[in-house]
């Protein structure tokens, strides 16, 4: 997976513990990409079922994913700063 998908699914999720409501002009200020670039992430993701483009929203599988991804990075920035 594309290493800006990844980025999207995790900020996703981090929005979505926030109750903070998503949208692709707050994912691209975020992530520090254009819209465009968020747009095409989102619409890789729906076609892969991780994402609900249009509601800019995870689903069920997306979430799983979202949480394993945040899992790793926080695993490896753990061991980083060790």
């Amino acid at each position: 997976m594309e290493q800006l998908n990844k980025s999207v699914l995790v900020a996703l999720f981090d929005l979505a513990q926030l109750d903070a409501a998503a949208s692709v002009q707050t994912l691209a200020a975020r992530l520090g990409v254009t819209r465009r670039e968020v747009a095409d992430s989102l619409s890789a993701l729906d076609r892969q079922g991780l994402v609900r483009a249009e509601k800019v929203r995870l689903t069920m599988i997306g979430l799983v994913r979202a949480a394993s991804l945040r899992q790793k990075r926080q695993k490896q920035s753990q061991q980083c700063a060790a």
